[in-house]
């Protein structure tokens, strides 16, 4: 994606992969987000889970992975642009307290500055539990 803007059937596409990941409980969805970090970067998608630690990461992308596939070559589902992080990250914890701040399943942008003491040019949060469209 680039300099491209995150558009609503990747965002659709994606709810779709993290609705699945966290209903095999293989690794439970704690925040989920896309992050562009300045104009020059790439969007990328966060994905923080309690399983993911220095020891659990390894088995944390194959599951990626192995939901990617289900999804039958989705041409918006690319689990290299997947980042995966533990609920401690700085990240997580900024998301998080965001979501605390909405009613649960909403969706939203954020055009901060900063999250989570990090710089960011735009972020998208799914709201949790994740919201899928038919």
């Amino acid at each position: 994606m680039g300099q491209s803007p995150l558009v609503s059937d990747e965002i659709d596409a994606w709810a779709k992969f993290l609705s699945r990941l966290d209903q095999t409980g293989r690794l439970p969805v704690a925040a989920a987000f896309w992050l562009k970090k300045d104009e020059d970067s790439l969007w990328y998608l966060y994905v923080a889970s309690e399983k993911i630690d220095g020891n659990s990461i390894l088995e944390g992308y194959g599951e990626v992975l192995r939901v990617a596939g289900e999804m039958h070559g989705d041409p918006n589902i690319d689990p290299l642009r997947v980042k995966l992080i533990g609920v401690d990250h700085p990240l997580a914890k900024g998301v998080i307290e965001l979501q605390s701040r909405y009613s649960p399943g909403i969706s939203f942008r954020f055009h901060g500055y900063e999250l989570g003491g990090r710089g960011v040019e735009d972020a998208y949060i799914y709201g949790l539990p994740i919201p899928v469209s038919s």
